[in-house]
């Protein structure tokens, strides 16, 4: 990598979308922007690679590999333009050649979002879909901090699959909830089809 594309003095990208001259202009997009980057992706994986949709498992498998092996490198090399290193004396976060590491790896995480893209699904669909989700697991992870004592992985995860308890489905069992001392055990049908208790806070959970 030259010399210049390593300094925030030095690097500056020679094109930026919607005709945007200076990344320090206000910001011009308004709306979906995620659905805009995913819609512009799915373009470039469609028109130009043909890589999607993918339907084959095994296609679906080796699509994901080595995208997942790409983002990682394209991390791996964001991660090189921070002084990360604790043995090492010098100090230095190359902000502009960060970002642009970022925005690589962003193109195959995006690859793989789109991979889960149903067949009669749009883009803004999914990209709405994508948002709800971090806003709902954004909302766990609160709530996991907020219960008393921390977060804990020991009774939260499935035992036989690993996945987060609240993953799962609420399942519709006679004993809908359990108490355990001066709290609640609910239950959940976990995707591998075993049935899991959470422990809860005191109240009485929202009804499914």
């Amino acid at each position: 990598m030259p010399e210049d594309d390593r300094t925030d003095a030095g690097y500056r990208p020679q094109h930026l979308a919607g005709g945007v001259e200076s990344i320090d202009e206000p910001n011009p997009v308004s709306g979906d922007t995620l659905g805009a980057m995913l819609r512009r992706q799915y373009e470039l994986q469609v028109d130009i690679f043909k890589c999607l949709p993918v339907v084959d498992a095994d296609d679906r498998a080796y699509y994901l590999s080595w995208n997942h092996t790409a983002l990682i490198k394209e991390l791996g090399e964001a991660l090189d333009e921070v002084s990360w290193k604790p043995w090492a004396t010098d100090e230095f976060f190359n902000r502009d050649a960060y970002l642009k590491e970022l925005v690589d790896a962003w193109h195959f995480l995006m690859n793989a979002i789109l991979v889960a893209k149903l067949e009669r699904q749009t883009i803004p669909d999914l990209s709405y879909e994508f948002y709800n989700r971090y806003m709902q697991k954004a909302k766990i992870n609160q709530e996991r901090q907020e219960t008393p004592g921390g977060y804990q992985v020991i009774g939260t995860k499935c035992p036989d699959c690993g996945r987060a308890i609240e993953d799962g489905i609420p399942a519709e069992i006679p004993e809908r909830y359990r108490r355990e001392e001066d709290r609640l055990a609910v239950p959940f049908k976990c995707y591998c089809g075993r049935i899991n208790y959470l422990v809860t806070a005191g109240h009485d959970p929202a009804p499914s």
